[in-house]
C-alpha cells in the first residue's frame, strides 16, 4: 500500500487489521472501568514493545548461524523482518507481568484485560503469515480424503513454493477469531479463553514444517505454547487466583 512516499507491505496491514481493533477494544472496556487514559496506554504499549522484544528475540535464536555473521542485522527489523511467535507471547507476557507489580495492580486481572488484544492481534499475524509463508504447513501428497479437504489449501512456503499444505496459518486465525467472539459473550472467562487457543495452536504446530528447535522428537514451539497454556487454564482457575492473591 502506497501513502505518499512511504510504502506500507501487505503483511504490516494485515497484522494491523488484527491489532486495531484489539487495541480499540482494550481501551474501550478500559474506560468503562474508568481506568486513567495514561495507564491503559503505558499498558499497552508496554505489551506490544514487549511482545516485539520477545519475539524478535526468539527468531534471532532460532536463526543463530544467519545472525552470527550479520548480527547489526537483528535489530533491523524493517529490513529483515521475523519474530518467533512464543517469544513473542511470552515477552507480551513478561512486559503485563511487570506493569502489574509497578501498577501493584492485579496480575490475573491485568491479564484478562489483554485477551482480546492478545487474540484479535493473533488472528491478524497469522493471516499475514498465510500470504508471506511464515510457519507453513506440511505438504499433503496423494489423494486427499474428502475429510481433509477443509484443511488444506494452496499456500506458499517461506520460499514461495506453493503446494497443497495443511493451511495452519488459516486455521489458527480463524481459531483466534472465533475465540475472540466467544470471548465477547461469554464474559469473566477471559483467561480461560486463551488458554483454550494457546492449546490449539500448540497442536496446530504439530502440522507445521517450518523449521525450528527440537526437544527430543518435539518441536519446541509446540512445548512452549503448551506451557503458556497450562499457565493460563491454571490462571483462570478461581481457587489458584485466590491462592496467588
Amino acid at each position: 500500500m502506497q501513502i505518499g512516499s512511504w510504502f506500507i507491505p501487505e503483511y504490516t496491514l494485515r497484522i494491523l487489521s488484527g491489532m486495531l481493533p484489539g487495541v480499540v477494544w482494550v481501551w474501550y472496556t478500559g474506560r468503562q472501568q474508568s481506568i486513567p487514559h495514561r495507564q491503559i496506554g503505558l499498558l499497552l504499549w508496554a505489551t506490544l514493545i514487549g511482545a516485539i522484544l520477545g519475539g524478535r528475540l526468539g527468531y534471532v535464536a532460532q536463526n543463530a548461524a544467519y545472525f552470527a555473521q550479520k548480527p547489526v542485522d537483528a535489530i533491523m527489523l524493517w529490513r529483515i523482518g521475523g519474530l518467533n511467535g512464543p517469544g513473542a507471547w511470552i515477552g507480551g507476557l513478561a512486559a503485563a507481568l511487570f506493569y502489574a507489580w509497578r501498577m501493584h495492580a492485579s496480575a490475573c486481572q491485568i491479564l484478562e484485560h489483554l485477551a482480546p488484544l492478545a487474540l484479535w492481534l493473533s488472528a491478524g499475524a497469522w493471516w499475514a503469515c498465510s500470504d508471506a509463508g511464515c510457519a507453513w504447513g506440511r505438504e499433503v501428497t496423494g489423494a486427499i480424503e474428502p475429510w481433509q479437504r477443509w484443511l488444506i489449501r494452496e499456500l506458499p512456503d517461506l520460499y514461495h513454493t506453493f503446494a497443497p499444505r495443511y493451511a495452519v496459518q488459516l486455521l489458527a486465525a480463524g481459531c483466534a477469531l472465533g475465540l475472540a467472539g466467544v470471548l465477547a459473550l461469554w464474559k469473566g472467562h477471559n483467561l480461560a479463553i486463551i488458554a483454550l487457543y494457546l492449546a490449539g495452536i500448540s497442536v496446530l504446530t504439530l502440522l507445521r514444517a517450518d523449521p525450528v528447535f527440537l526437544v527430543g522428537k518435539l518441536r519446541l514451539d509446540t512445548l512452549l505454547y503448551g506451557a503458556l497454556a497450562l499457565g493460563g487454564g491454571l490462571l483462570a482457575i478461581p481457587g489458584f487466583q485466590r491462592i496467588r492473591r
